[in-house]
């Protein structure tokens, strides 16, 4: 039968024709027409409405640009620990070089310190026996104490730096708030852990004479700002010995 569109329908279980319904051609193509052009309407107005987006998608423009916000701060904090990282190595890289490869490379400079508040404590209850002198070779300074005494945190910070050195035998470095650091060589035991953040008056080591450059029990200390050595002796306040 032309122009005829038969549908049947089957149970599906026992497969038997249940119901045969008849229609003309051009009222099924209708219907097909209509179903699909109500179906891109609706379509068009979900998107018109933004509503695909919203719970398809879960695109939202307020929870983007929230999250594109946090993005960018998060960025600007690792260019900021970036910077100080750089800072952070190029000290370790001057603190652990042997002496005269280091005075080839600085170029020491006078200049205002940021912190003029920056007060320290004694590494070590010892008797000073060399100061700091950048033109000897010599950029910290020298506390004798007997072996095994008790070194402390001159500042709260992290420790950066916690193994053994040739020349400075078992050696602790300690990045402190705004750009220092603090170097503790020759000691005979370590008590801290790289990662590590200790509390000023903190015990990070004891006492020896490790390493080529010592000649006794003694601590070498060491002081640097910007990848710079400054003198410890500006910051240590008599006030706070142990």
């Amino acid at each position: 039968m032309r122009g005829v569109i038969r549908l049947t329908f089957f149970d599906p279980a026992t497969f038997r024709v249940v119901k045969i319904l008849t229609v003309p051609a051009w009222l099924f193509y209708l219907m097909v027409a209509g179903v699909f052009m109500l179906g891109m309407v609706i379509a068009f107005l979900l998107i018109q409405f933004n509503v695909i987006q919203q719970i398809v998608l879960g695109y939202n423009e307020a929870i983007l640009h929230t999250r594109l916000s946090e993005l960018h701060s998060q960025v600007q904090a690792l260019e900021k620990e970036v910077k100080e990282c750089e800072v952070v190595v190029e000290s370790l890289k001057h603190s652990l070089a042997p002496a005269s490869v280091r005075l080839e490379k600085l170029n020491f400079r006078e200049y205002p310190l940021p912190v003029k508040d920056f007060n320290l404590m004694y590494p070590v209850n010892g008797q000073l026996t060399a100061g700091f002198s950048p033109q000897l070779e010599h950029f910290g300074i020298d506390l004798a104490v007997r072996e095994g005494a008790p070194i402390y945190a001159v500042y709260e910070g992290s420790v950066v730096f916690a193994d053994w050195t040739l020349l400075g035998g078992y050696t602790v470095i300690i990045q402190h708030p705004g750009g220092w650091l603090s170097v503790y060589k020759h000691n005979r035991e370590i008590l801290v852990r790289q990662g590590e953040y200790v509390r000023q008056g903190t015990v990070i080591a004891l006492a020896g004479g490790t390493g080529l450059l010592s000649r006794g029990s003694h601590l070498h200390f060491e002081t640097w700002f910007d990848a710079m050595p400054v003198d410890p002796a500006l910051f240590l306040d008599d006030h706070m010995r142990r």
